[in-house]
């Protein structure tokens, strides 16, 4: 066959290939059409992270779902293209986060975007209804010069509900969760009709007994928690009420929960109305502090001892929680665990400044890890030699419980604490009542009597003398928890069920300090009978009485005809309180009064823990209220994936800052083994390969005779 035929008898199978490929292209087009049709229609995204950062938590798909009537946003953006290079990747995760909104609500949220810069009119409706915009430093383009960017909300909810949102900070959020926490509560904050009602009972601290020693800025004033109920996160869901038991009044039931924040010299009567509010159903929080140390400029830390009860109180109110199913310790808790602890810094007048110094470890102002410490236990058995005890590694293995309740505490978050005392279950538990504990120290804790002053050098201005009493300081409590075994305390404990009233069976304390029981009715059987037998004669019109025609004698004694009468209006006693009946105690308060009321420890410069108190407030408020809408959200926040480089066993002896020098030695032999290994591995994979090619080039050659 010559070539021309060849040629001739292919042109079939060339056409035909043509047409195939033709065939595949439409079909491909048609193809991906269809995909564009339907991904417009049909939005499906997938979030790839182990956290789901870029995914709606459950908690705002409540919320989305639970809107009844059409949710306006309007979103007062600044164009992107005018942003600042560090601005547009967190205004594409807002403008994401919208999108998802958008997308989730089933069409009961509109968004709509407006650009105040290129709109006087605009401009001016911003104005009005309250956004501003954020006068930010540019340093781009060469120059440096302030330019304004807009970056606010109006959300409207119906026909009159409105929330404006001025400025949403550039700098505000860091991932997609941290813009659907701000965002969120504020469109559930549009849906609530009528507010919860939250009771507080607050104490201030007891003066000071050496007001000389202290900073004027620490001594409490009554009005403190007064400001929980402006604080926006709280102030848009739950009305709060100021409650007052001063003369024993009854508390009112129309309460969703009662906080007693730092109770002290509470009397008889005070205890009975909080347990008979708990026996109509009624929830309790008590944030107990066994403790309380000043804390000035100099952070001189002096006691200022606390007292729960009256001097002249019968029964006491640790007894009463204990009743309940709760145990308070009366001594302070210590965690000397590195991943505890709370920053400090000691500042002492150097001439005619005041200059901070670092204390690396103060093992009394800590945070709850969220750590399964189970997985710690060969490290909690490690003796002084280094030797681990097998038999003890088993037994802690067994013993060690999370440090966060996986089940409630995870949404609840965990604040920092200062000076708390313990909070533990009660053993054996009341019948018909269940309970767990919610937060817990690492196994590295323990109690510790307080002392006057907790302050390592108090009242010294030598850098070198008040460091080495901070390592003196370290040393004490270093052998103090040496000699102890590993344990590991609780700080927060939760009781639920059909609780038993504490004065079951005791006389019932009254508001002017007298009692009405078996006591006081033997005693007025006694006054009564002892009046009966007096052999005296009373003159009835003497006694101011009037003596009816024919009467004889006196009319009967006047305080034995009002007896239990004089108290008509008191409620009789409830012995049992209904199933579900919730009881919750945090061996601390400072949290509360110092961070999130007065600000005081934030204003000396810490410690402070306003970053999570606000956030476990509000979240305590939202699960004892039964709002499971925003619990989710608020402690939504992506892992922070560290390597840990050296363990730290507190009882190896060294200090932190000797670890700390480890660690950093570690870090750089590793990460000059990174930029001195992969260049090499690079390099000698490049030259295997270059000699393989050669090799099989030089056998191709060989091969054809070249």
């Amino acid at each position: 066959m010559d070539l021309a035929s060849k040629n001739t008898s292919s042109r079939p199978y060339l056409s035909g290939s043509a047409l195939s490929m033709a065939l595949q292209v439409c079909l491909v087009l048609i193809i991906l059409g269809e995909v564009v049709y339907l991904s417009g229609k049909y939005r499906v995204r997938a979030d790839l992270t182990e956290d789901g950062l870029y995914s709606l938590t459950e908690s705002t798909q409540r919320v989305l779902e639970g809107l009844e009537e059409r949710l306006l946003i309007e979103a007062y953006f600044s164009p992107d293209a005018e942003l600042p290079t560090s601005f547009r990747e967190p205004r594409e995760m807002l403008r994401n986060l919208l999108d998802e909104y958008v997308q989730s609500s089933g069409g009961k949220i509109i968004l709509q975007y407006f650009d105040p810069k290129t709109d006087a009119a605009l401009r001016e409706r911003a104005t009005r209804i309250g956004i501003e915009p954020d006068q930010t430093r540019n340093d781009e383009m060469g120059g440096v010069s302030l330019q304004e960017l807009w970056q606010g909300f109006r959300l409207r909810y119906g026909g009159n509900r409105q929330k404006v949102i001025p400025r949403i900070d550039f700098r505000a959020a860091s991932s997609t969760s941290g813009y659907e926490r701000l965002l969120t509560p504020v469109i559930k904050s549009l849906t609530v009709t009528v507010k919860p009602r939250i009771g507080v009972i607050a104490y201030p601290s007891p003066p000071a007994d050496q007001v000389g020693m202290l900073n004027q800025a620490d001594l409490e004033v009554e009005r403190g928690y007064e400001v929980l109920q402006e604080w926006p996160q709280v102030s848009d869901h739950y009305e709060f009420v100021k409650v007052s038991i001063n003369v024993g009044e009854h508390i009112p039931d129309n309460l969703a929960a009662l906080l007693l924040i730092r109770p002290k010299l509470l009397s008889d009567r005070q205890k009975y109305v909080i347990d008979q509010y708990l026996m109509r159903g009624g929830k309790l929080v008590v944030f107990a502090d066994t403790d309380d140390y000043s804390l000035g400029q100099q952070k001189l830390m002096y006691q200022r001892k606390m007292k729960f009860d009256d001097d002249a109180s019968r029964d006491k109110f640790v007894d009463q929680l204990l009743s309940y199913g709760v145990k308070v310790g009366t001594n302070i808790v210590m965690d000397a665990a590195p991943d505890a602890k709370v920053p400090m810094i000691i500042t002492i007048p150097v001439g005619q400044r005041l200059q901070g110094l670092p204390l690396e470890s103060y093992p009394f102002w800590f945070h709850p890890v969220d750590a399964d410490w189970a997985q710690q236990a060969q490290l909690a058995a490690r003796q002084p030699d280094g030797r681990v005890d097998p038999q003890l590694a088993d037994r802690y293995s067994r013993l060690f419980e999370p440090g966060v309740d996986p089940e409630v505490s995870k949404s609840l978050g965990a604040p920092e604490f200062f000076w708390p005392c313990r909070v533990e279950l009660a053993d054996p538990m009341p019948k018909g009542v269940e309970g767990k504990v919610l937060l817990r120290t690492s196994p590295w804790a323990m109690e510790w009597e307080p002392p006057f002053k907790m302050h390592p050098a108090t009242n010294q201005t030598d850098v070198r003398f008040i460091q080495g009493a901070i390592n003196s300081f370290a040393t004490k409590w270093k052998n103090m928890l040496g000699s102890e075994p590993r344990q590991q305390i609780g700080l927060m404990a939760e009781v639920q069920g059909g609780l038993r009233s504490f004065f079951a069976g005791k006389p019932m304390p009254l508001p002017e300090g007298e009692y009405r029981g078996e006591e006081e009715e033997s005693r007025l059987i006694r006054e009564d009978k002892s009046q009966q037998d007096t052999t005296v004669p009373v003159d009835p019109k003497a006694a101011g009485a009037e003596v009816a025609e024919g009467q004889q004698g006196p009319p009967a004694p006047v305080q034995a005809a009002q007896g239990d009468d004089a108290y008509a209006d008191e409620p009789d006693m409830i012995l049992e309180s209904p199933a579900g009946t919730q009881v919750v105690v945090i061996g601390d308060t400072d949290f509360i009064r110092d961070d999130l009321v007065g600000r005081l420890y934030m204003n000396i410069g810490g410690p402070t823990s306003v970053r999570t108190a606000p956030i476990f407030f509000a979240n305590l408020l939202d699960w004892l209220a039964g709002d499971q809408d925003l619990f989710q959200l608020r402690s939504k926040v992506g892992k922070i994936r560290t390597l840990e480089l050296l363990e730290y066993d507190p009882m190896q002896g060294g200090t932190i800052q000797e670890h700390s020098e480890q660690v950093r030695d570690k870090g750089f032999l590793l990460r000059s083994m990174v930029q001195v290994f992969a260049p090499t591995v690079l390099l000698i994979w490049g030259m295997v390969v270059f000699m393989r090619r050669r090799t099989a080039k030089r056998e191709f050659l060989t091969g054809v005779g070249a």
